[in-house]
């Protein structure tokens, strides 16, 4: 199977913003990771997972699913053990770690909001020194 990714362009507004962008993160950092965590409540809402967050969590994730009639899920946990479910930022840096990137390693998140804020991320921060978000940059 073959795409048209050749189509695909951005506009220079665009490209010029992630020029500026990827020159303020070298100014800091030789070697960097950017990040996009996808742990927004909205996506786990849809991807039918659940992480670990308990009673609350589950409440807020099946308000959203109960939205829409055609989102079903019958067992978030054997989605988890499956893969199908987006990693949580502690596993991420964990992961991270596993690989070998250590923590001088400047880490870059990109995601606009994170499900649960700080109090996940903590881990993820606990590892990493150098942790920026995209606004800080």
């Amino acid at each position: 199977m073959s795409g048209n990714c050749h189509a695909l362009r951005f506009t220079d507004p665009i490209l010029e913003m992630g020029k500026l962008l990827v020159e303020r993160i070298t100014m800091q950092a030789k070697r960097f990771i950017a990040l996009h965590l996808r742990f927004k409540l909205d996506m786990l809402s849809f991807s039918g997972c659940c992480c670990g967050g308990g009673e609350k969590e589950r409440a807020e994730l099946g308000a959203i699913r109960n939205r829409w009639k055609a989102l079903h899920v019958s067992n978030p946990k054997k989605m988890r053990r499956h893969g199908r479910c987006p990693l949580a930022p502690d596993e991420v840096g964990l992961m991270l770690k596993a690989l070998g990137f250590g923590s001088n390693v400047h880490l870059y998140l990109a995601s606009a909001e994170v499900y649960e804020g700080e109090e996940i991320l903590a881990l993820l921060k606990a590892l990493f020194a150098y942790f920026h978000w995209k606004e800080t940059i």
